[in-house]
């Protein structure tokens, strides 16, 4: 983001006025500190929802399989397993992409802590770090 920093100001008589100056500046640092901790809360907030929605693919992968396999065994008709299978397949399909999305919004979670939030402090960047180090353990598994 780019923003307008004012290290000195000259008044009308020529005179720098250096707390006019000094105030601008901490008011743009704060400006950049709100932009760092509200871009942290939204790059965390994604890879919450990603792994979220990453555990609930699996678990519905796990239900669908059961359902299928306890199909077969009860001898349902044919084409009621076909669809479930379908329905199955669907689900598969969406483990990989919503892993890849994972993995591409926690390098982009961690690049931002390591970039742009290494001097920063507080719940925001803890939290942050936090999640990032519980969703580094989906692809341990």
């Amino acid at each position: 983001p780019n923003h307008l920093c004012i290290d000195e100001t000259v008044r009308s008589d020529g005179r720098l006025d250096r707390a006019i100056a000094h105030t601008a500046a901490s008011i743009c640092a704060a400006m950049v500190d709100a932009e760092v901790i509200r871009m942290v809360r939204i790059k965390t907030g994604t890879v919450k929802r990603l792994q979220k929605d990453l555990n609930l693919y699996k678990k519905e992968f796990e239900e669908q399989q059961n359902k299928v396999d306890r199909m077969k065994e009860e001898g349902c008709d044919e084409h009621d397993i076909k669809q479930q299978v379908q329905v199955l397949n669907e689900t598969v399909t969406m483990i990989p992409d919503c892993r890849q999305r994972l993995e591409a919004a926690l390098i982009d979670l961690k690049s931002y802590l390591e970039a742009e939030a290494c001097s920063e402090e507080g719940e925001e960047v803890e939290s942050a770090k936090k999640v990032a180090a519980d969703a580094e353990l989906v692809f341990e598994e």
